[in-house]
């Protein structure tokens, strides 16, 4: 018989955001709320899903959506279900989408598209794998950017050259570590627009960019026959299996097998 379980973890990059896995779980809660805004992916089961006054009936791959401090109960409709959450502090989640002084609230409480499912999962993986800030944030604005009401205010006017300013950058400098927040502060806008705005202009946010850069970057690298635990380390990988999984991802071939096309022993 399958046995429930639960862990937490904080996130090590990330010490504002909390992880949570229930699995197989019957638990049921009562009405209460959560200073942080959270937003969790259903795995297995379903469950009866009350938001303020309104309920709603969740399955497998709905994404829910909490507001801080919103009420709120989530309980197994079935004998048991399972699933994943991130909690997120507020302050730090206002900060980082910030478009206007006014909080963050979001559009709808449960979504049911597989992209944000896929988001999500990325995400979560991310977090689980401790990858640097950069990328978490990245991913967490790419996951939750449509999930928000919009703001009563207009947005400020997005700046070019502070895009392309990034853009330079992350091309000059692939192998370094860079903050979502320094990145905003050098380019002039805020972390949410410029992860945004910089996907529009280049087709993929800065993390995915500078990962993209680093990859190029390899392989001349690679052709000179240059070991891959050196070439990770010069390049910011955080180890020789990072590289190898990311080189993978985009060349659909590993580090070793590209090399050998060009060195012959």
């Amino acid at each position: 018989m399958q046995q429930s379980s639960v862990w937490l973890k904080r996130s090590v990059a990330v010490p504002q955001i909390e992880l949570r896995c229930n699995e197989w779980s019957s638990t049921c809660y009562d009405l209460h709320t959560h200073a942080e805004y959270s937003f969790g992916l259903i795995d297995e089961g379903q469950a009866l899903y009350q938001s303020g006054q309104v309920s709603h009936a969740i399955q497998v791959g709905d994404l829910v959506t909490i507001d801080a401090n919103k009420v709120h109960a989530c309980n197994p409709r079935s004998a048991h279900w399972s699933y994943r959450m991130l909690f997120i502090e507020a302050t730090y989640l206002n900060q980082l989408f910030a478009e206007t002084s006014q909080p963050l609230c979001f559009a709808q409480a449960y979504w049911r598209e597989s992209q944000l499912g896929m988001a999500f999962n990325e995400l979560f993986s991310s977090l689980v794998d401790d990858e640097p800030a950069l990328v978490i944030e990245s991913q967490l604005i790419t996951c939750c950017a449509n999930l928000w009401k919009p703001p009563t205010q207009t947005a400020q006017v997005i700046a070019l050259a502070g895009l392309r300013r990034i853009k330079d950058l992350l091309q000059k400098q692939a192998q370094a570590e860079f903050s979502l927040q320094a990145l905003s502060e050098l380019a002039g806008l805020t972390p949410y627009q410029l992860v945004r705005h910089f996907k529009k202009a280049y087709g993929l946010p800065p993390h995915a960019f500078q990962l993209d850069q680093r990859i190029q970057q390899a392989k001349p690298l690679l052709r000179q026959g240059v070991s891959l635990n050196e070439i990770a380390l010069e390049l910011g990988f955080a180890d020789q299996a990072h590289f190898q999984r990311h080189f993978k991802r985009r060349l659909a071939l590993t580090p070793k097998t590209y090399q050998q096309q060009f060195i012959r022993s």
